[in-house]
């Protein structure tokens, strides 16, 4: 629900290392998540993230997807 903490997770991220939450907490991180490969929601909204990538970046928030 909105405004819950999230569960401490270990996952691997888009280059195979693992990522975990609670590690990274003090960063500004994007998590993206997506439900479903080639579908028109998914696509457009990676299509997005990949655009604007370098504004992410140069606010200093690093991307896991």
């Amino acid at each position: 629900m909105v405004g819950d903490n999230a569960e401490d997770f270990t996952l691997k991220d888009q280059f195979g290392k693992s990522f975990n939450l609670y590690d990274n907490l003090s960063k500004k991180i994007l998590l993206i998540f997506y439900p479903k490969d080639d579908s028109l929601v998914c696509t457009k909204q990676l299509s997005d993230y990949q655009k604007n990538k370098n504004e992410f970046l140069n606010l200093g928030i690093i991307l896991v997807e």
